[in-house]
């Protein structure tokens, strides 16, 4: 055969060569893109419907497990991606609280001194959020003898948020205590990957729609806790690789979770007024990318495709057009249209 070709093109003038070379040349710039293009959508489509059914199964796992379930999100701190790519969804355990009762002493505007009675696992999950009865703030247990208010990041439930809650007065009497630990991911599970170089990208997921959003950007851990009806509860998150330093945002009924699927090599990374093959933005700038719509209100998880944001001025405006579908499916969902 090589033999033939190269008699072949010995027989050829040379402006019959160049015609080749000019055709051969265009169908690598228009057939190559266009095969590149199905096999990274048929990859994204494909990671979407199995993160899709990992969260429903995980769901499901909830209303059958003693303190619920959660799924556990965990990125990458190397290659593509590095601190913003999943490439797997793994099961997780949720321990059940922690409770006992302690005095408090050494009150001053942040910090008050307690004994917390923990043992060794737990204190390692520590800080994790606190809560005195009678108290109504949602607090912080940075360690078994300290609890701080005000700064924490923890957001409670309505009325329970750190904006309002001032340390626990010092008192000489026990006060019960209840200690919220995040959930751990199983050893008797195996993670479900996310194949075909796609990944959830954490920098361009979010808890909520619109200005009230929380970005996951930033965050190395992130867990989606379900209670015993199916339905998520609470988002943990974590700035470290391991151990604790952990906030847990509990869910309401109009705080959705939105998680980004694209292509790893495009989480992370910043979005770009026109996309290019060398520069081509971040996750959702995919023509390809999709969005998992996560309900508060009884854990269904659905794919949507990321609205064009093509043409858009800048990356706010390309985001909000990117998550339209989204937007509209959850509204859409919640008036029964």
């Amino acid at each position: 055969m090589t033999l033939t070709v190269v008699q072949r093109c010995r027989g050829m003038t040379l402006i019959e060569l160049l015609v080749v070379l000019v055709i051969m040349g265009l169908l690598t710039v228009t057939v190559v893109p266009m095969l590149v293009g199905n096999r990274d959508k048929k990859s994204i489509r494909e990671a979407a419907d199995a993160a899709e059914s990992v969260f429903s199964h995980v769901a499901t796992k909830g209303m059958t497990s003693p303190n619920g379930a959660a799924a556990w999100l965990e990125t990458g701190t190397t290659g593509a991606g590095s601190n913003a790519a999943v490439n797997s969804i793994a099961f997780a355990r949720v321990p059940a609280v922690a409770s006992g009762s302690t005095t408090i002493t050494s009150v001053n505007a942040t910090t008050v001194t307690v004994a917390l009675s923990l043992s060794g696992s737990f204190a390692n999950d520590l800080p994790a959020p606190i809560e005195f009865a009678g108290v109504p703030g949602v607090f912080t247990a940075t360690g078994t003898t300290s609890v701080t208010c005000a700064n924490t990041g923890v957001i409670g439930s309505m009325n329970r948020t750190y904006w309002n809650s001032s340390p626990p007065p010092a008192t000489l009497t026990s006060v019960p205590y209840s200690i919220h630990l995040p959930p751990r991911p199983s050893s008797f599970a195996s993670a479900t990957p996310l194949r075909g170089g796609v990944a959830i990208d954490l920098s361009a997921s979010q808890i909520g729609l619109n200005s009230y959003a929380t970005s996951l950007s930033g965050y190395q851990r992130v867990a989606i806790e379900y209670d015993r009806t199916g339905a998520p509860s609470s988002v943990w998150m974590s700035t470290a690789t391991s151990g604790g330093g952990w906030t847990r945002q509990v869910l309401s009924a109009s705080t959705p979770i939105i998680l980004a699927i694209g292509m790893q090599s495009q989480a992370g990374q910043s979005w770009v007024p026109d996309p290019t093959d060398d520069n081509p933005g971040v996750s959702w700038q995919s023509p390809f990318a999709r969005w998992l719509l996560i309900d508060p209100r009884n854990g269904a998880a659905r794919v949507i495709e990321a609205g064009s944001c093509k043409g858009a001025p800048d990356a706010v405006t390309a985001k909000n057009l990117s998550l339209a579908p989204v937007v509209e499916e959850f509204q859409n969902s919640r008036t029964g249209g």
